[in-house]
């Protein structure tokens, strides 16, 4: 007579299953908070330069100066010479018109110079830089290395892995 062949598993090999996937568990979680922060970080540094890129076309398109002001919880373009003078709240102020916000970054991100302060970019009627310098904005998140973005004179924008973040 023929015996049936076991099926199913034996209790030794359903531990040694459930242990093999708790010590790989172990190794996953703890890389993906880091992997969630980086994302935050890539997202907020996406969304800055789309704002910056959106302002300098609209310099170009406009044929006027556009102002972006990027503080640490927020971010905004504006047309005008003056991004510092803007108050949204002044809603007679016809020469500070509100193109786009970017209201706040992702949680636990911050978005400034990599000094920490605001930072006022300018773009002429050309798309070209307003000033004399290249200009940078840090994208930071907790442990993780941030972005930098560069903005040439030439309006042409970069970002780079910075790990220079507090």
């Amino acid at each position: 007579m023929r015996t049936k062949a076991n099926q199913g598993f034996t209790l030794i090999e359903l531990v040694i299953t459930i242990a093999l996937i708790g010590i790989i568990a172990g190794f996953a979680i703890p890389q993906f908070g880091n992997m969630i922060e980086r994302n935050r970080v890539v997202s907020t540094t996406n969304s800055v330069v789309g704002l910056l890129n959106f302002a300098r076309s609209e310099a170009i398109r406009r044929n006027t100066g556009i102002s972006v002001m990027i503080e640490e919880d927020t971010a905004w373009a504006i047309s005008g010479n003056s991004a510092t003078a803007f108050d949204p709240s002044d809603a007679n102020d016809i020469n500070n018109l509100l193109i786009r916000r970017i209201e706040d970054p992702a949680s636990g991100t911050t978005v400034a110079a990599p000094d920490g302060s605001d930072v006022a970019v300018g773009f002429r009627s050309n798309g070209m830089l307003d000033g004399t310098n290249d200009l940078e904005v840090a994208v930071c998140s907790g442990t993780v290395d941030g972005r930098l973005i560069e903005i040439t004179r030439g309006g042409k924008i970069n970002t780079t892995v910075y790990s220079g973040c507090p």
